[in-house]
């Protein structure tokens, strides 16, 4: 039968977080219900549970894969469609439903119950088996048990891993794939080159000078044997008509001199006369702001803009309950922000303890006035906008 796809409880799944391979946990029995159920982690009842069978066995045969059989030798007739695994502290450790009977037994017989279980992960080497009783495992790559014989048909195709493949079916197959790359002939008549019969090739004696003259004549232009006057199939006529295979009428090199060249030039420069490149990416040098002057230094520094505009910097340290001048490297005539929101006058007492500004002169020179009512030395950093 197909493999069971078992759902561990969470139970059963704290057990093989817990187990490990030296000590794995123990699968005692196999419960038994004939009552459809919804597979459910936190179970911990089998639902509708009618037999539990002592007898189990089972092995790993892949790291998800376990073997497992059980061994009923009652007299019971029963049917199941879902059933448990307990282990051995009587923990319902994994469980299966299905809406029809997968087992069955009849009131006789003894029933051998074979089939393999695939477990969510890899948990095959954490579980063991409390009853070694006969088990049957499918073969594996690492576990020997039952395994089918490939068909020579099975073998060509390669697309099976469930069969083994015998000496005689894989020397059929083969047999067959060089046959499937054969020519048209049976078995190895190598009656092909490069995929081509016989007839697709010419025989080199039916192919004389005269021969392949007869041929090229058919195949040239409107003259006679290999007078060659085709180029690309076009008669010379063709590319004689410039105009046309360039698709517009060229210039005369002659009607352009440096003057005339000149004289075009001039008509799409910009507001200027001659080539006086006064664009640039089309426009006039006055749409840009151009630096007329400056400083680029950490304390004292400034630019100066074409358009008037400045921008100073520095600092200046302001003693304690003190006041100092911060002279601005390049004076200006008004500001960018004219109103001053923080003044400090002198006489502040320490309770206040503020910093701020106190007299600002523009003209020249261009000042600024600190006072710190700190009690210690206060560096004020300056940066003026204005004109």
């Amino acid at each position: 039968m197909a493999a069971l796809v078992l759902s561990l409880t969470s139970a059963g799944l704290a057990a093989v977080q817990a187990a490990s391979g030296s000590d794995p946990v123990t699968i005692a029995e196999l419960g038994l219900t004939a009552t459809p159920f919804v597979v459910a982690p936190t179970l911990t009842a089998l639902p509708g549970e009618f037999k539990r069978i002592a007898a189990v066995a089972g092995t790993s045969v892949a790291a998800n894969v376990t073997h497992m059989s059980a061994y009923d030798t009652s007299v019971d007739v029963w049917n199941a469609t879902g059933l448990g695994l307990w282990l051995a502290d009587g923990t319902l450790f994994a469980v299966y439903s299905a809406p029809s009977t997968i087992l069955n037994k009849a009131g006789p017989a003894f029933a051998l119950v074979v089939f393999d279980i695939v477990w969510m992960g890899d948990d095959a080497a954490s579980i063991a088996f409390g009853d070694p009783i006969f088990t049957n495992p499918p073969a594996t790559t690492t576990t020997r048990g039952l395994v089918e014989l490939a068909t020579g048909a099975e073998t060509f195709n390669a697309i099976d891993n469930q069969r083994a493949v015998t000496p005689e079916g894989l020397g059929l197959a083969l047999l067959d794939m060089i046959k499937a790359r054969d020519g048209i002939g049976s078995g190895l008549d190598a009656d092909r080159f490069q995929g081509q019969d016989i007839g697709y090739f010419l025989a080199a004696a039916a192919y004389t000078a005269a021969s392949v003259l007869s041929h090229l004549v058919t195949v040239d232009g409107s003259g006679s044997g290999l007078d060659a006057d085709l180029l690309d199939g076009q008669q010379g006529s063709w590319y004689a008509d410039i105009v046309a295979r360039l698709g517009y009428t060229p210039l005369n090199q002659t009607a352009y001199t440096a003057a005339d060249v000149l004289a075009k030039l001039l008509t799409v420069d910009g507001s200027g006369s001659g080539i006086d490149a006064d664009l640039l990416d089309g426009h006039n040098g006055a749409s840009y702001r151009r630096v007329v002057s400056s400083n680029i230094t950490d304390n004292g520094g400034h630019i100066e803009y074409s358009d008037g505009f400045k921008e100073t910097w520095g600092w200046v340290d302001v003693p304690a309950n003190a006041s100092a001048t911060f002279n601005v490297p390049v004076d200006h005539t008004s500001w960018l922000i004219p109103t001053i929101s923080v003044q400090v006058a002198v006489g502040d007492d320490n309770n206040s303890e503020n910093c701020g500004i106190g007299t600002v002169t523009v003209g020249s020179p261009t000042t600024v006035q600190l006072y710190s009512a700190e009690n210690f030395t206060v560096r004020f950093f300056i940066h003026t906008k204005g004109v």
